[in-house]
């Protein structure tokens, strides 16, 4: 698919697999970075396990800082001083992130979000979590469909390991 016009550059979601160190990461990155500041709403991030999603958070803390977004981590116990209203990115684990967007629907404020990063996309077929996953990105899915605009809320997932990437 196209990169700009109509494509992923003006909210179009998209699903990206590349081996492991192609660059999965930054274009996530920058992808989210350019939809915060843009818009003014937010990013959330999906990672499968709380080690990944720590390491995330510092770093995005370090990239994201120098503009003048804040990153929370939410995961474990952990969570910002605040909560998600006080952060512009998000960075969760899976059931972290259910738990997020089943409030943002309960509030009626899934408007604030403007990307969803799913880290790790192949995870959908895990026997153990794969399915909360599934759950989400089908919330997530619907929110995008009853927005009138559905650039509104832009999906990206990434994978090293998609065996079913033509399918999805």
């Amino acid at each position: 698919r196209r990169v700009h016009g109509d494509g992923v550059l003006n909210g179009r979601n998209l699903v990206f697999s590349a081996p492991t160190s192609a660059g999965k990461t930054l274009v996530a990155d920058i992808l989210a970075l350019k939809r915060c500041l843009e818009s003014g709403r937010k990013a959330l991030y999906i990672l499968p396990y709380v080690s990944v999603a720590k390491e995330k958070t510092r770093s995005l803390k370090q990239f994201y800082g120098t503009v003048g977004l804040r990153v929370g981590g939410f995961m474990g116990g952990e969570q910002p001083a605040g909560g998600f209203a006080a952060c512009s990115v998000a960075v969760c684990t899976i059931e972290k992130a259910n738990s997020l967007v089943n409030k943002m629907l309960e509030t009626q404020t899934t408007s604030d979000l403007a990307i969803v990063v799913a880290d790790e996309l192949h995870m959908l077929g895990d026997s153990s979590r794969g399915y909360l996953l599934e759950l989400l990105l089908t919330k997530l899915l619907y929110i995008k469909k009853k927005n009138d605009n559905s650039e509104l809320l832009q999906l990206v997932g990434m994978s090293a390991t998609l065996p079913n990437l033509n399918t999805i």
